[in-house]
């Protein structure tokens, strides 16, 4: 017992260091999802099935990313922390400056118009939000001729501003978080693996429904929801922790601001 609180304890510190506060939410049965719950082989030895029924804890899992076409999902609920994958393309942040940004406006709005439909973005897809969101704040017609690029450009500028400077807080969050967890990893990873070994706490492999919905059943502590999800042109990383209680659901919502990492055509 000493043994499973001082691990649940250090966990908790590892959670806190990656993503800050880690909401528990009780959840009525009426929100349960479609896809039946993966068995749990993360049994405590010598536990019997009736102690075991009441201590664990049900785990929902959603995910809401933009990119769902040809999706292959790898994922597992893990009782440890792991080792994050090597970033091989570092986020480039946008420019704030206004002459830059009216030229990257004066080509996706005019010179290189970009096809959402296609899996190559020319300035990639955090781009390509922002930019949509401008355009629709901005409540005008794309230039048609290059007399009306140049002042649209202008005009644009004020519209993309804020969501550029709200895509950029995101990936210099997200890069922190990752330099966090990579440093808790180093730390004392491989010694909270073996900690959960020596409980019988092991990766259960989890699947995710045609909603992109996924439940399972867990003891009681600290877990990481871990996988990635690979989509032509980008590749998603999560490693998010949550705290098991028993009696309660805990309800993990994956999206693109959460992602651990995110590389390709971003």
């Amino acid at each position: 017992m000493k043994n499973q609180q001082s691990r649940n304890c250090h966990l908790m510190a590892l959670a806190f260091l990656v993503l800050g506060t880690v909401w528990i939410i009780k959840l009525p049965a009426s929100l349960a999802v479609e896809s039946q719950p993966e068995q749990n082989t993360s049994i405590a030895a010598g536990e019997d099935a009736h102690a075991l029924a009441t201590k664990l804890c049900s785990v929902m899992i959603a995910m809401n990313v933009s990119h769902t076409s040809h999706a292959v999902d790898k994922f597992v609920v893990c009782p440890y922390l792991t080792r994050p994958p090597e970033i091989t393309k570092p986020i480039m942040l946008f420019p704030l400056s206004g002459k830059k940004l009216e030229k990257m406006l004066f080509n996706a709005g005019y010179t290189s118009r970009s096809n959402t439909s296609k899996v190559y973005q020319p300035l990639g897809w955090r781009w390509e939000y922002c930019f949509e969101q401008a355009l629709k704040k901005h409540r005008g017609e794309l230039p048609h001729t290059v007399l009306q690029a140049y002042p649209w450009a202008r005009s644009m500028v004020d519209y993309i501003l804020p969501q550029i400077k709200h895509s950029n807080a995101i990936e210099i969050s997200r890069k922190s978080r990752y330099d966090n967890l990579y440093e808790a990893y180093q730390k004392s990873g491989v010694d909270v693996e073996n900690d959960a070994a020596r409980n019988g706490l092991y990766p259960i492999v989890i699947r995710f429904n045609k909603r992109f919905q996924a439940q399972t059943q867990v003891a009681p502590g600290t877990w990481w929801v871990t996988g990635i999800r690979k989509v032509p042109g980008l590749t998603y990383y999560w490693q998010f922790p949550f705290k098991a209680i028993s009696g309660h659901t805990a309800a993990v919502q994956l999206n693109e601001d959460n992602a651990l990492l995110i590389q390709g055509n971003w």
